[in-house]
C-alpha cells in the first residue's frame, strides 16, 4: 500500500525549479529509503522521459498506477473520461482536468467545490501545475462557475500552479454562462503564468499577476468594465494578450466601445506583450484603423484579428500602411469578409497573412449591411 510520505523541504526545492529532474530523483531516493512506492514511480516516469518507447517501462509504468491509484488519486481515481483526466510527471500528478473533455457535449457533478477540497488534500498537491475546471452540471441560469472560484480563494490552490482554466465546454450556449468575480482569487495566483477563461460573462476586477505570461479570453461578451482591468492589470511579465470580444451592444453583453480598445492599445502596461488578440470582434476594421499609429504595434511579433467583422476597409488599412505591420510574423484574419480581389493583395504580402475561412458574399459580391462574429451565444 501506498504510504504517501511527503517531505515539505525536498517539495519547496522542486518548486523552485520543476524541470530540475535531479530534484525529483533526490524525492525518489527518499521516498524508496522509507517503503513508498511512488519513489519507484519517479524514478520510472523519469527513465520514460529518455526513453519513452521501453516497453518494459511503460509496463511497470502502467502496474504502479494500477496498484496505487486509489491511494495516489483519492475520489478521483477511477471517474472515467468525463469526469476527470489525469497527467503524471515524474511520479506525481502534474495536471488535473474535471469535467468531460473541454469539446464535449457533457457536463459532470465532479466540477464542484467538494472536488476543489479533495484536490487540495491530495498528497503533494502542491506540485500539480495545470488545472482545468470544465463544464459542470447546473440547474439555474445562468451557469455559474462563481462557486468554484470562491471555493478555490478559500482552500487554496497548489503552490505549483502555473495555468488555469475555466472552461464552460461544449454543452452550455456560452452567453449562458458566467465566472463570477475573479478578483478574489488573485492572492492565490501569485505564481500563475496561464489564465484561460472561456465563459459568456465575468468580472476581473484589479488585476494583480506578477508572473503571468499568458491571458486568454474566449467570450462573445466581453464588457468595457473587463477591458478596464486589463488596462490596468498588473502583469509586467505579460507576453501573450488574446481576447475574443463579441459583437458591440447586442443581446449577448458585449459592451465594449471603440474607446476601450484605444485605450488598451495605449496601456504602458503591456509592455511586455509580443502576441496581441483583439479577435470575435465587430469593431475589427476600426481596430485595424487603430493600430498603424498605436503604442503598442512596434514592440508586437503576432497579430490576431480573426473571427470577427474584419472587410475592406480593415485590409485597405493593411495595405497602405504596410510598412507598420511589416515587422509582424503573422497576422491571422481567419473568417474574414474581405473581397476577393483585395484578399489577393493581402496574399501578396506573403505567409504570414492568414486569409483562412473567409464568409460567404451575396450574389451581388458583397456581404450586405451586416456581418457576423464566430462566437456570441
Amino acid at each position: 500500500m501506498a504510504q504517501n510520505l511527503t517531505n515539505p523541504e525536498l517539495e519547496a526545492r522542486i518548486l523552485e525549479n520543476v524541470d530540475d529532474v535531479a530534484a525529483y530523483l533526490v524525492y525518489a531516493d527518499w521516498l524508496s529509503e522509507r517503503g513508498d512506492p511512488r519513489g519507484e514511480l519517479v524514478a520510472v516516469q523519469a527513465r520514460l522521459a529518455e526513453t519513452p518507447d521501453d516497453p518494459a517501462l511503460k509496463a511497470r509504468e502502467a502496474a504502479l498506477l494500477a496498484t496505487h491509484a486509489k491511494d495516489w488519486l483519492g475520489p478521483l481515481a477511477g471517474q472515467g473520461d468525463k469526469h476527470v483526466a489525469v497527467t503524471w510527471r515524474l511520479g506525481f500528478v502534474d495536471a488535473i482536468r474535471l469535467g468531460p473533455p473541454v469539446d464535449a457535449y457533457e457536463t459532470s457533478e465532479l466540477v464542484s467545490p467538494e472536488t476543489i477540497e479533495a484536490i487540495m488534500r491530495l498528497p503533494h498537491a502542491d506540485l500539480v501545475r495545470t488545472l482545468i475546471l470544465g463544464s459542470k452540471d447546473y440547474d439555474d441560469y445562468p451557469t455559474s462557475w462563481d462557486d468554484l472560484v470562491q471555493a478555490l480563494a478559500e482552500q487554496g490552490v497548489p503552490r505549483g500552479l502555473s495555468r488555469l482554466s475555466f472552461d464552460c465546454g461544449g454543452m452550455w450556449d456560452i452567453s449562458s454562462t458566467e465566472l463570477g468575480d475573479l478578483s478574489v482569487l488573485y492572492p492565490r495566483l501569485q505564481r500563475l503564468r496561464e489564465l484561460h477563461v472561456h465563459m459568456g460573462a465575468m468580472t476581473f476586477g484589479a488585476m494583480d499577476l506578477p508572473e503571468l505570461r499568458s491571458l486568454e479570453v474566449v467570450t462573445g461578451g466581453l464588457t468595457s468594465e473587463n477591458v478596464a482591468s486589463i488596462r490596468d492589470g498588473r502583469w509586467p511579465k505579460l507576453e501573450r494578450l488574446s481576447l475574443c470580444i463579441g459583437e458591440t451592444d447586442n443581446d449577448y453583453g458585449c459592451t465594449v466601445q471603440l474607446d476601450d480598445v484605444l485605450a488598451l492599445l495605449a496601456s504602458p502596461g503591456l509592455a511586455s506583450v509580443r502576441h496581441l488578440g483583439l479577435a470575435n470582434s465587430s469593431l475589427a476594421d476600426e481596430i485595424a484603423a487603430a493600430l498603424p499609429g498605436s503604442r503598442i504595434l512596434p514592440q508586437l511579433r503576432t497579430l490576431d484579428l480573426s473571427r470577427g467583422a474584419f472587410g475592406d476597409a480593415g485590409a485597405r488599412v493593411l495595405l497602405d500602411h504596410a510598412d507598420a505591420f511589416a515587422h509582424l510574423e503573422s497576422i491571422d484574419l481567419t473568417w474574414h469578409y474581405v473581397s476577393d480581389a483585395l484578399a489577393a493583395e493581402l496574399a501578396n504580402l506573403g505567409p504570414r497573412v492568414v486569409l483562412d475561412d473567409p464568409q460567404e458574399a451575396d450574389d451581388d459580391g458583397d456581404y450586405g449591411i451586416y456581418r457576423y462574429v464566430q462566437i456570441s451565444e
